[in-house]
């Protein structure tokens, strides 16, 4: 995996998600731009890079994402819900990878939808735990899991925005196809 690649994609896509994301919600409903980037390299990339881009990916927008508190002033999250929800979203991508047809246009969208849903619910989890001790922490479980989940689906149509530009860039990103790696390893022995 090309590392500096994914490094610009990243920061083009952050800036993104927190420039225009809330442009195009719907009331408390937005998409995210880096979520189908995070899926695109689960899918392609090798095993650890693609749990160290998503953890780093999660780091950042833990760093970048406020909460809403009860004095009204926002409460900025310390690494770790959207770092381990994002973690565990590439990792549910790893494992279901030699299931999909990577070069489909529909893959990524649906992983998109997937991988959202589940760092979503990672991270709701973990700030509902957060609110149980944290009395500042304005949360309602309920609300913003359903929230997160109408914000998944939205997030498939970025999915599909990303699908048309990142597909053909694939070989940019250093990613090798898996049968090229194969008649290259036969070909060693």
């Amino acid at each position: 995996m090309n590392w500096t690649v994914a490094a610009v994609f990243a920061y083009v896509l952050l800036g993104l998600e927190l420039a225009v994301s809330p442009a195009l919600a719907f009331g408390s409903i937005a998409p995210s731009f880096v979520i189908p980037l995070v899926a695109f390299v689960a899918l392609h990339a090798p095993a650890v890079p693609a749990l160290w881009f998503a953890l780093i990916m999660g780091a950042l927008l833990d760093l970048t994402g406020p909460l809403p508190t009860t004095d009204g002033r926002p409460a900025v999250v310390t690494l770790g819900p959207m770092a381990l929800g994002y973690l565990a979203a590439a990792y549910v991508a790893l494992t279901s990878r030699g299931l999909l047809v990577r070069r489909n246009p529909l893959t990524l969208i649906v992983l998109s939808i997937v991988v959202a849903l589940v760092a979503h619910l990672v991270a709701t989890t973990l700030l509902t735990f957060r609110s149980f001790y944290d009395p500042v922490l304005m949360w309602s479980p309920a609300e913003q899991l359903g929230r997160r989940v109408m914000s998944a689906l939205y997030t498939g149509a970025t999915g599909a925005v990303m699908t048309v530009i990142l597909t053909p860039l694939t070989h940019l990103f250093g990613f090798q196809d898996q049968h090229t790696t194969r008649r290259i390893q036969r070909r060693t022995y």
